[in-house]
């Protein structure tokens, strides 16, 4: 056996091996991170070399004679060598103390609104004893800590950099990455003739900037035989058949979506689903939940178990769609007083030990959506408050004449301002308690706002 070192990332190679080795049968190699020095196991014992050494040194103490090593471990945390044998398992202090080696993990590098936390892992080595960390975390909540493995929260979409130093009895080190940790703020929006489309047709799964939350059973993607056009296609679906967790959840959530605004708009949820269900008693279910806050709060619109679900007869074996046995739902999602919002939709599957529930191209279009051209706004530092109101409420602008309409979700026009500038009450005590358009029209420009009142 020979052993050979590179300088240069491994596109030449040096003999590092010597007659010491000769007639040496060598198992198995470890860097001791933190110097240039190198560990070999054999079956006979272990040997040391670093680069101002010139010859590899043997390192016994006590040994058995003989000893078959199958793997040498640093300890880093303690400065010792541990040495599997085929015998049993040795350990021995390093063979020189070398300055740490900087090392940072995280539980996570890719986050968002729902998962904004980071658990960030020390995986230096270095020696615990005398150790001390400062972190760096620009941009995050706390921006730098002392802790050796510190939880850091990121309050905005963006990109940021995290470095490490650490320092023991024997020196420091340092390690930065730039644009470690990523916050993608995914939104869809929802225009009259841009639609959002889930087909679970790609690879992954779940799709980019989706989440699923499953304590105990989770959403998975398979492929079937046959879709709701009867060809094969890729569908999102729950194995209840074999899970027996009766009413508890798992959730598979949307990315953002901007739904569109508009006294007229209709933002349309659409699904295909198909269930057979196993027999009574066995009643899974689903619930489809919307959350206006990132996940903060969730409010059910629609739910369905057992019979209300099936879209054949029960089934008493694992079951799998055929032709024509899916079914397509769709919910008004502006009748729930949900237009102009930023919306993330759950899908919950509630289990009863039931049979396999399938879902697929998941949908949601607009209708008659006011068109704002990219990029205008109404930029008069327009304030509307109080929001929620009891009926009465203020509208203060800089603008020197805006024209302000009030609509009921129903379309209805409740209320019509001129306002010249400064601030302007709107009465709405004698109208139904509810969702209402505020309509703010400045230069050709026109604004829609969300009005709750109570």
């Amino acid at each position: 056996y020979e052993v050979f070192k590179s300088i240069d990332g491994g596109q030449n190679w040096i003999n590092w091996s010597t007659p010491t080795l000769d007639n040496i049968n060598v198992t198995n190699i470890e860097h001791q991170r933190g110097g240039n020095g190198v560990y070999i196991g054999t079956r006979e014992s272990v040997y040391y070399r670093n680069n101002s050494m010139a010859d590899w040194d043997i390192y016994d103490s006590n040994l058995p004679k003989n000893t078959y090593s199958t793997q040498l471990i640093p300890y880093y945390r303690e400065g010792l060598l541990q040495n599997g044998t085929n015998r049993s398992a040795y350990e021995i202090d390093f063979y020189e103390n070398t300055p740490p080696s900087a090392q940072i993990a995280a539980d996570r590098l890719e986050i968002n609104c729902m998962n904004d936390t980071v658990k960030f892992v020390d995986h230096s080595a270095v020696r615990l004893s005398s150790a001390s960390w400062q972190w760096s975390f620009p941009g995050g909540t706390p921006s730098s800590s002392t802790q050796e493995d510190p939880v850091v929260v990121y309050p905005q979409p963006g990109t940021y950099d995290v470095s490490l130093t650490v320092t023991d009895a024997f020196g420091t080190s340092s390690q930065s990455y730039a644009d470690f940790i990523t916050y993608a703020d995914s939104i869809s929006i929802i225009t009259n003739s841009i639609n959002f489309a889930q087909d679970f047709e790609n690879s992954n799964f779940p799709p980019t900037a989706w989440e699923l939350e499953s304590p105990s059973f989770s959403w998975l993607s398979t492929v079937v035989d046959f879709g709701i056009d009867c060809l094969p296609t890729t569908t999102t679906y729950v194995n209840h058949y074999w899970i027996q967790y009766p009413g508890e959840e798992a959730y598979l959530i949307s990315n953002k979506v901007s739904l569109g605004n508009g006294v007229s708009a209709q933002n349309w949820l659409t699904y295909d689903y198909a269930y057979s269900g196993y027999a009574s008693g066995y009643d899974d279910g689903l619930r489809i939940d919307i959350s206006t806050d990132c996940g903060s709060t969730w409010d059910s619109i629609y739910g369905a178990i057992g019979p209300d679900l099936q879209t054949v007869p029960y089934e008493g074996s694992a079951w799998s769609p055929t032709c024509g046995s899916w079914a397509s739902d769709s919910i008004n999602l502006s009748t729930w007083g949900l237009n102009g919002d930023t919306i993330m939709v759950r899908f919950v599957a509630i289990n009863d030990y039931g049979n396999h529930f399938y879902m697929d191209n998941i949908n949601i279009n607009g209708q008659n959506i006011l068109a704002i051209e990219e990029g205008e706004s109404i930029n008069t530092n327009t304030l509307i408050y109080p929001n929620p109101t009891k009926g009465i409420f203020n509208i203060r602008t800089d603008a020197n004449t805006m024209k302000v309409e009030v609509y009921s979700i129903f379309g209805k026009l409740v209320a019509n301002e001129t306002i010249h500038g400064g601030l302007q009450q709107i009465d709405l005590s004698k109208q139904a308690k509810g969702i209402y358009f505020v309509k703010l029209m400045h230069k050709g420009i026109t604004e829609q706002r969300k009005l709750v009142v109570q």
